[in-house]
């Protein structure tokens, strides 16, 4: 996974801390 996708997908997907 790049760098790219890995921020994309914590930009969409929120994990409850």
């Amino acid at each position: 996974m790049t760098r790219v996708q890995f921020k994309h997908y914590h930009h969409h997907h929120h994990h409850p801390d």
